[in-house]
C-alpha cells in the first residue's frame, strides 16, 4: 500500500507504464478536448500497461490495486488530460463493482476474462462507443 509520506509523482513515476501513459495523454489533451473525442493515445498505453485490470483481484488476473493507487493513477492521467482521467476512474468504478462479487461462478470468469482481455468497461449510462474506442 501507498503511504503517506511517498510524494505523489514519485509514485506515479514508480509505477510500470503510466509515465508513458501520462505523456500521450498530455500529448494528446488539446485535441481529445478541441474534437469531444476519446483519449485513445492514453488508454492504449494503459492497456499495455495493464493498468485497466490493476483493480481486479491477483487471483484473477489482476493486481489488486487499492483505492490509493487508483487515485494516483487516476490524478497523475486527469492532471495531464481530464477525459483519460475520467475514464480511468469511471472503468475502475465498474470493475470494482464486478470485482467485490468476483469469486465464485460466472463473474470470476468474467472478471478473470476482463483481466486477460484488458477490457474497457464504461457504465450503462454513458455515450455510445464506437467499435474503434473498445477494439
Amino acid at each position: 500500500m501507498i503511504g503517506d509520506t511517498i510524494p505523489f509523482a514519485a509514485i506515479a513515476a514508480s509505477m510500470p507504464g503510466l509515465p508513458a501513459a501520462v505523456k500521450a495523454a498530455a500529448d494528446a489533451a488539446d485535441d481529445v478536448d478541441r474534437k469531444s473525442r476519446f483519449p485513445s493515445e492514453a488508454i492504449d498505453l494503459i492497456k499495455e500497461a495493464r493498468l485497466l485490470s490493476c483493480s481486479l483481484p491477483t487471483a484473477l488476473g489482476g493486481r489488486s490495486y487499492g483505492i490509493t493507487e487508483l487515485a494516483v493513477i487516476a490524478r497523475a492521467l486527469g492532471g495531464a488530460c481530464s477525459s483519460a482521467g475520467m475514464v480511468f476512474a469511471m472503468h475502475h468504478a465498474q470493475a470494482l463493482a464486478l470485482a467485490h462479487h468476483a469469486y465464485e461462478g460466472r463473474i470470476a470468469f468474467l472478471i478473470s476474462r476482463i483481466a486477460a482481455d484488458e477490457s474497457l468497461l464504461a457504465p450503462a449510462g454513458s455515450p455510445r462507443l464506437n467499435e474503434s474506442t473498445i477494439a
